[in-house]
């Protein structure tokens, strides 16, 4: 038997042996909550513990993914506005935030953008809120790391991080550029998650305004003009804020200067430099009902994460669309005769269907028309007047499951433009009700309820993606529905249109004129929140399946495809949408005695 002693001295040997273990294998295994342990270490004056790790653990979730130490990010989770070229881009973010300097401190200091005396790759981790690795510069950076100077840099990189210093060229592969933020950098105690989140985005930006400029003589040529006219005040004030730049190189002064300049909102280089922003592809959303037949029936029996690839078909110039659906060659052939549209009474959902079908096509040929490179892609909605919505809570959840499908198309997909040719109000939504067969107080009650989710699931969708466009319908009440969807749903008549109404920066509400007119159509909703408007009456489309056979429509759903088709072919064109609407002229309305702005 072990005296007591001996004990003791085998089991402080045990424990010595185990500890030795316990972080060999610590050093295998990936890393854990650093972010955060390092977040609540710089937030240390604040005094609650509780409130500390709140705080981190909010700017983890909206930064991070998981616990990898580098993370691949995408504009729509971040809320970037896209920017051309962004295809082409590696976003990237550091859990791990002594990775940092592996990837960019020895290439920072071989294009000698920063004083090696002056900034530590220890420090680097902490003061250094992104960086960008361009392809195109890259050239000669290999054979600098094996010169005295790049072994010395990345023996300290190692020293300092723990890190060797990463293969570049291997990391880029087939991107243009890789871009990463550094969020530790930015982070203080007196920061919210709302500045967190808008200072990442301002990082991102300045990193993508580098890779524009490299890209286009035009904007490197308009950074040094800027730099050069800049006062001396404004260029101490720059100096002064980030020191660390080699601001006597006008090089470096002029690339660092547009870039802080313009980080905020970098589409303010598209007047500037409007050569930059080259020809791309355009893809366009379209919300709509009737084209496809089985939306309400299969939205019930499938699962959420597999409805944007059941409920959406992509279209472009060499595919066809589906098979019309039951009664729709009827509906066309009396539209086509000039006949009553209507359908035999017996025939009712036949004849909803072929309706809701003939807008989706109608739309879909207007959105389509003259377009070189562009793709679209169809939701098809539900249709309103389904016995579904007799029970409120399943039309609140068809609604909120419509819109989650919508996020992960949009959060899966580069898309520019949401056409959203349809307009809802309390009193729509109280029709559709009362058209099956709910009246009185009871369907205005019901009506209520469900234009509350349809706001708060509209507000959802245009903030999480304001780098897309919403082109939406201001609707066919003739009144004035359109004003600020901040304002009391019952403190007007016939509550606000959703979703021109809403008071975003990002949609676009849009009214028709009658050809040659400057005011609104009589059927055409107006107010403060339509800003553009466009002939509506009268307008000739596809039939179906075909777009050889037309017919003609109308109504405010027209004159927002019509919108949109101008903004698709204007992008096509390398001309964003903040330059495409100020080509727009404004013209007088007598009846309204005010201006409208009309798209000819």
């Amino acid at each position: 038997m072990f005296s007591k002693s001996n004990q003791i001295n085998v089991l402080t040997s045990l424990s010595v042996l185990l500890i030795l273990v316990f972080f060999c294998r610590l050093g295998e295994a990936k890393p854990k909550n650093i972010f955060l342990n390092e977040c609540i270490k710089k937030i240390a004056s604040v005094p609650d513990v509780i409130r500390k790790q709140k705080i981190c653990s909010q700017v983890q979730e909206k930064i991070f993914l998981d616990q990898e130490p580098v993370q691949v990010l995408h504009n729509a989770s971040i809320r970037l506005v896209n920017l051309p070229g962004d295809d082409t881009l590696s976003l990237l973010s550091f859990y791990d935030l002594n990775r940092f300097p592996s990837y960019f401190y020895c290439y920072f200091q071989y294009r000698k953008w920063f004083d090696p005396e002056v900034l530590g790759p220890a420090q680097m981790s902490y003061s250094v809120d992104g960086g960008a690795v361009i392809k195109k510069e890259l050239d000669g950076f290999d054979v600098w790391l094996k010169s005295k100077e790049g072994l010395r840099c990345q023996a300290r990189v190692k020293s300092q991080t723990g890190f060797s210093q990463v293969n570049l060229s291997k990391e880029l592969g087939k991107h243009e550029a890789l871009i990463a933020v550094n969020p530790i950098s930015f982070l203080s105690e007196n920061i919210s998650i709302e500045q967190m989140m808008e200072y990442t985005r301002q990082v991102f930006n300045h990193e993508r305004i580098h890779v524009l400029q490299k890209s286009c003589p035009e904007m490197d040529r308009f950074a040094k003009a800027q730099w050069k006219a800049l006062e001396d005040k404004d260029k101490l004030a720059l100096i002064q804020k980030y020191p660390a730049y080699k601001w006597s190189d006008v090089e470096v002064a002029s690339r660092e200067s547009l870039a802080f300049l313009h980080e905020q909102d970098p589409l303010s280089l598209l007047e500037a430099t409007p050569g930059c922003f080259r020809a791309q592809d355009v893809t366009t959303l379209i919300l709509d009902m009737g084209v496809r037949a089985d939306v309400v029936k299969k939205l019930y029996s499938i699962n959420l994460s597999e409805q944007s690839k059941n409920f959406s078909q992509i279209y472009d110039h060499e595919t066809q669309c589906e098979k019309p659906l039951k009664g729709l060659e009827n509906y066309f052939t009396n539209a086509l005769k000039g006949e009553a549209l209507d359908l035999p009474v017996q025939d009712l959902k036949s004849q909803q269907n072929a309706l809701y079908a003939a807008h989706g096509y109608h739309i879909l040929g207007l959105i389509h028309e003259g377009t070189k490179r562009s793709k679209v892609i169809h939701f098809g909605l539900h249709n309103p007047s389904s016995q579904l919505v007799k029970d409120v809570p399943a039309y609140i959840k068809l609604v909120q499951s419509e819109f989650d499908a919508i996020h992960k198309i949009l959060a899966s997909s580069k898309v520019d433009f949401v056409n959203y040719s349809q307009s809802e109000s309390v009193d729509e939504i109280e029709q559709d009700f009362i058209e099956v067969g709910v009246k009185g107080d009871e369907a205005r009650n019901r009506a209520n309820q469900v234009y509350q989710t349809w706001l708060t699931e509209w507000r959802r969708l245009t903030y999480d993606f304001p780098h897309v466009a919403f082109i939406v319908s201001a609707g066919n009440g003739g009144t004035d529905w359109i004003g600020d969807d901040l304002q009391p749903v019952e403190s007007k008549m016939n509550g606000q249109s959703v979703p021109a109404s809403l008071s975003s920066s990002n949609v676009l509400a849009v009214g028709s004129v009658k050809e040659g007119s400057s005011c609104p159509s009589l059927f055409s909703n107006y107010g403060s929140q339509v800003v553009l408007y466009a002939q509506g009456e009268n307008i000739e489309s596809w039939s179906g399946c075909s777009a050889k056979k037309r017919f003609r429509l109308t109504g405010s759903s027209q004159a927002t495809a019509l919108v949109t088709n101008y903004l698709m072919k204007e992008l096509e064109k390398g001309i964003f949408p903040e330059i495409s609407l100020k080509k727009i002229k404004t013209t007088y309305c007598d009846s309204k005695q005010s201006q409208i702005r009309v798209l000819r």
